[in-house]
């Protein structure tokens, strides 16, 4: 049995030892919706560099929402365009 000597942080991304407290570390609990007790944890460490490097492309997290009912109290309709009737033609 060893003895902890020092705790050393290592980035989930590179790999290499993160020797300075510019670090980002991130923790996550996983459970499925309605669960209850114990879950899954996902720990994450990484430099400030490797995480802008995975987040440069991801997608946006952000949900697109609802437009607001208008101040008026009417709701707000797109103006639909009827779609052109082309009447077949007899031959004469």
């Amino acid at each position: 049995m060893g003895v902890i000597v020092r705790e050393e942080y290592v980035c989930d991304y590179c790999g290499k030892g993160i020797t300075d407290s510019n670090i980002l570390i991130g923790k996550l609990a996983l459970r499925k919706q309605g669960a209850r007790g114990l879950g899954r944890e996902v720990v994450l460490t990484l430099h400030p560099v490797c995480s802008e490097a995975l987040t440069k492309n991801a997608p946006s997290a952000a949900r697109s929402r609802r437009r607001a009912p208008s101040a008026n109290g009417e709701a707000e309709t797109a103006p639909v365009e009827e779609p052109k009737v082309r009447g077949r033609r007899r031959k004469a």
